[in-house]
């Protein structure tokens, strides 16, 4: 993440935007933000520039968003490729051109290739040379297809090549984890372990911290499906807490984020997983994972719900984004806790920046109502001694936001705002609609 102060650098308003600066149609088609990925402590965030095909040239948009202290990007070497679902490159390697700040990378698709399902990046510069993935249809959608509905990632080997796939599931309901390896991307090919074989998982996003999985039992080893997974002795199949006792309560929740590296030692050989983003799986109606499923995101207001830092980069607090696709007006609500029930208020003249980065990060500030009572759009009333958790766009301003209106819209944001003389920055997340399928509009 980048420094608060150098985000706040960068935010313009958008009284200061012009038609000219509307972002121009890509000549590679449809754009797609895939979401970031960190590789030896440089984050980028990764843009696809229309489809990737089998026999086709694809593109991507590669920035810079955060590095190391004295990083020159004139001088980082960042390449890219794309691999079939088996893990196989579909494409030779293509080298990033620095364009306006930013990388961007052509690679030809192999016409012989099934259709890729992840990118590689590679940077290398001095002594470094590290790679990472991440899925080319975003890191949102790494639910789907998934065998167990946890999120499968490749993972490699001390040569660098992939060596498997790994599924690891969050349960929100309870915070436990499952993981599953295997030899192909669809989970299906069990590549086993012994027993008593360690599984890491690290928190990026919580300072690394990290939790150990280990085998439920040697005699069958069962999921929480009750399907044994001992063969020969050995299994692909590890739980977190299991009977270590530790507290899981922290990954509790249908809103926990966070991005995670996997790592194990087999055969005296060290195996790391590509970086990907660790979304629970929820258990809608109220019920525990012991009886049955459900996949429904839920927050208080249907938007999105990220968390925020201050300036010494631990969470400070929660907001939630709501973006209506009828009339593109946004709703913003401040809290202390990631369900957005305690709210976090501060003083009514205080302006939310949201940045929309795959529009060149168009700018839009969110203020309050009004300071009466600042109603949100179902009329409830947000002041509280003065001050309120409420912010919307374009609210009295006057401003356009017809280019945030549709269903389809879609965008990585990240937002910024200043509180007691402090700086707030949150994570970037993707920013999608609430939609209102009946064709109504709201008030």
């Amino acid at each position: 993440m980048r420094q608060p102060s150098f985000v706040l650098a960068v935010l313009l308003t958008l009284t200061s935007l012009t038609a000219a600066e509307e972002p121009p149609a890509s000549d590679h088609g449809k754009t797609a933000a895939l979401g970031s990925v960190t590789v030896a402590g440089h984050e980028f965030s990764v843009l696809r520039l229309g489809e990737i095909l089998p026999g086709k040239e694809g593109a991507f948009e590669v920035a810079l968003v955060k590095s190391p202290a004295g990083t020159d990007i004139q001088k980082l070497n960042v390449f890219a490729w794309v691999e079939q679902e088996d893990g196989k490159a579909a494409s030779a390697p293509g080298k990033g051109s620095l364009e306006n700040g930013k990388f961007h990378i052509h690679v030809n698709v192999r016409a012989d290739a099934s259709t890729p399902k992840r990118l590689v990046l590679r940077l290398r510069t001095g002594a470094i040379d590290e790679r990472a993935s991440l899925p080319l249809a975003g890191q949102a959608l790494e639910h789907v297809g998934a065998p167990h509905d946890g999120i499968v990632a490749s993972f490699q080997g001390p040569d660098g090549k992939v060596a498997g796939h790994l599924e690891l599931k969050l349960h929100d309901d309870k915070g436990d984890l499952e993981l599953w390896i295997a030899k192909d991307a669809k989970i299906a090919q069990p590549l086993d372990l012994p027993p008593d074989t360690v599984i890491r998982v690290a928190f990026l996003d919580f300072q690394g911290k990290t939790v150990e999985l280990r085998v439920r039992n040697r005699e069958k080893n069962e999921d929480e499906d009750g399907t044994a997974n001992i063969r020969a002795g050995k299994t692909n199949y590890f739980i977190f807490p299991g009977e270590s006792g530790q507290d899981p309560a922290w990954l509790m929740g249908a809103n926990f984020k966070s991005k995670v590296r996997v790592t194990w030692s087999a055969d005296a050989k060290v195996y790391t997983s590509s970086e990907f983003v660790l979304l629970p799986h929820t258990h809608a109606g109220g019920h525990g994972h012991d009886h049955g499923h459900g996949h429904e995101h839920t927050t208080p207001h249907d938007g999105i719900v990220a968390s925020f830092q201050g300036p010494d980069g631990k969470v400070a607090g929660h907001l939630e984004l709501k973006l209506h696709d009828d009339k593109g007006d946004l709703e913003l609500w401040i809290a202390k806790d990631a369900k957005i029930t305690q709210p976090l208020d501060l003083p009514p003249d205080t302006v939310i920046r949201v940045a929309f980065l795959d529009f060149k990060g168009k700018t839009v500030e969110l203020r309050v109502r009004n300071r009466e009572k600042n109603e949100d759009e179902n009329g409830t009333a947000n002041i509280r001694a003065g001050k309120t958790n409420y912010f919307i766009f374009p609210g009295a301003s006057g401003q356009d936001a017809a280019w945030l209106m549709g269903a389809k819209f879609q965008s990585v944001v990240r937002i910024a705002f200043s509180a007691g003389g402090t700086a707030y920055t949150s994570e970037e997340f993707m920013l999608v609609p609430h939609t209102h399928a009946d064709g109504s509009t709201h008030k």
